[in-house]
């Protein structure tokens, strides 16, 4: 047994998968009015075809498809606010199904709302929404609606935001507070700051949500570019050219630098060795860093251009170097020596 089947409408038959002397399928809509035949075939290959049957729905008396008897209508609302779009309709068990298509977008995309209302919050991303609802029976007949909009309730005169004052760099010495500015117009602006430190390419967020970023301008700070994202309360957003931290340096500032390295150095159990480590920059500060045989970590200590310490077996072999900053927090690294026991 050989089924063929051919839908409304169309002219070709169509072989179907049943191999057998019954043709069963659940019912859905795109069966509806398929002409049915049967084609017997003997061990020689002698065929038989069966006269055409159909598959139709019971369809009730009087039935009707759907109709769409209140169309959508536009919804303009403030952001935040619930944009509600409704539809009525008239048949069988209807089911309902919501399409947008975002401004500028051709393809439509099926909501997850599937009732008679959609509603949603309104938000920047919405604004210009274009909507329709497909409405369908148990039958799968379908009705179509109008389409309708989601927009911003603009006030008279709306401009989106614009930056009236860019930030400029901020420049300043050590521990000073510094401060970069933008003014904008626009309705209800907020305002969101930017940082991207020096050799960093990804921006981070701020907590800084004013108009004015101020901060203490610390060595980890210079060269930090700044720049803000101002949004109104449509949440359409401008954003201003980048200023940078700087450090106040002199003209004639330079880093700082080692002119005499220090050298290893012995003494006697109880006896003091002493290293020294000299250097030109401006305004100086010196931190010393030494490590114990056997020990992983070194540990911070003397903050002087010269170190020394008492020898004793336990400190036999230990190093040391120096780290010298300058009042910019620019360093240089002195050369690491060791500490011996003589004896």
């Amino acid at each position: 047994y050989r089924w063929y089947y051919r839908n409304a409408g169309a002219e070709k038959w169509v072989a179907s998968s049943i191999r057998d002397d019954t043709y069963s399928v659940a019912m859905k809509s795109t069966y509806d009015g398929r002409e049915m035949k049967c084609v017997v075939t003997d061990r020689f290959g002698a065929k038989a075809e069966s006269a055409t049957a159909f598959i139709r729905y019971n369809y009730p008396e009087g039935y009707e498809t759907p109709v769409i008897t209140m169309q959508p209508v536009d919804a303009v609302v403030d952001p935040g606010d619930t944009a509600t779009l409704c539809v009525e309709a008239t048949g069988t068990d209807l089911t309902y199904a919501w399409y947008y298509r975002s401004p500028g977008v051709e393809k439509w995309s099926k909501s997850g709302i599937t009732g008679d209302t959609y509603s949603i919050l309104m938000k920047r991303t919405y604004d210009g929404r274009e909507m329709k609802c497909v409405v369908t029976d148990k039958f799968g007949a379908k009705a179509e609606s109008a389409t309708a909009f989601i927009r911003y309730d603009y006030p008279d005169g709306y401009a989106e935001p614009v930056i009236t004052l860019q930030p400029v760099d901020a420049v300043g010495d050590p521990g000073q507070t510094v401060s970069v500015h933008v003014e904008a117009t626009g309705t209800e602006l907020t305002y969101q700051w930017y940082f991207r430190n020096a050799g960093v390419e990804k921006w981070s967020r701020s907590s800084i949500t004013g108009d004015t970023y101020t901060v203490e301008l610390i060595k980890s700070r210079e060269g930090r570019e700044l720049k803000c994202v101002v949004t109104d309360k449509f949440g359409a957003k401008v954003e201003s050219t980048t200023a940078f931290l700087l450090y106040d340096y002199p003209d004639d500032y330079e880093l700082p630098v080692i002119t005499a390295q220090p050298t290893d150095a012995s003494a006697a159990n109880s006896k003091r060795v002493t290293v020294r480590v000299e250097a030109e920059g401006l305004e100086l500060s010196y931190r010393w860093y030494y490590l114990d045989p056997g020990a992983e970590k070194w540990v911070a200590t003397t903050r002087a251009a010269a170190y020394s310490v008492a020898m004793n077996a336990d400190r036999d072999g230990r190093q040391v170097y120096c780290v010298v900053t300058d009042r910019f927090g620019n360093k240089v690294i002195s050369e690491t020596v060791t500490l011996s026991m003589i004896g």
